[in-house]
């Protein structure tokens, strides 16, 4: 068993944004990644793709809608189911929303999003009570984020933003899972950030 955590990743990006009549921007493209870790027996190759469209109806105000997919690490095991690191995995994410600058002070936003990306969980594997950290099923997030951002001040910058989030976990099979909020996942995120120059 060995207890490591070492990777090689190699990507090209390859992007193109066409503008079309109307104040519409089209964007396409992706990532090409190539993975070598340690917990995995060969190096998987993955192409990921990024899809994004703009409209801005008046100079201020832009909507947009993107989609994406994400080549992310596997996640270390509690040291009490082993310790190992589980294997890369994909995750997908969509989002649409609208930016709003009624002036060069202040930068209005609003997204709603949803991701999906398999779900990791202590799992029992008999009746001793031992467990094993195992992936299945997946994880969904929905939701909705709104941000506001400008200058208070020559001298402060405040940011800040509310997200709802609907994070739940299905087809794990273990019920005490299911359909409830994932751990560590809030439903309600505040922040607040104050730039001081």
């Amino acid at each position: 068993v060995q207890l490591a955590d070492f990777d090689h990743q190699t990507a090209g990006i390859v992007q193109d944004r066409i503008s079309l009549p109307g104040r519409i921007r089209l964007i396409a493209g992706g990532r090409y990644a190539s993975l070598a870790d340690i917990n995995v027996p060969a190096t998987r190759s993955l192409w990921l793709p990024q899809y994004a469209v703009t409209y801005s109806p008046v100079h201020s105000l832009m909507l947009y809608g993107n989609y994406s997919v994400l080549l992310t690490l596997g996640p270390q095991a509690p040291f009490w189911a082993g310790g190992l690191y589980l294997a890369p995995y994909l995750s997908r994410q969509a989002e649409v929303g609208a930016k709003y600058e009624p002036g060069k002070r202040i930068l209005l936003s609003a997204a709603l999003f949803h991701m999906r990306a398999p779900f990791f969980y202590p799992k029992v594997i008999d009746d001793a009570g031992d467990q094993s950290f195992v992936s299945e099923g997946h994880e969904t997030h929905d939701g909705i984020e709104l941000n506001a951002e400008g200058k208070a001040a020559d001298w402060l910058r405040l940011t800040a933003s509310a997200a709802g989030i609907r994070a739940h976990s299905s087809v794990t099979g273990t019920t005490a899972f299911d359909g409830k909020q994932v751990i560590n996942v809030p439903r309600l995120r505040r922040t607040l950030f104050a730039d001081v120059a």
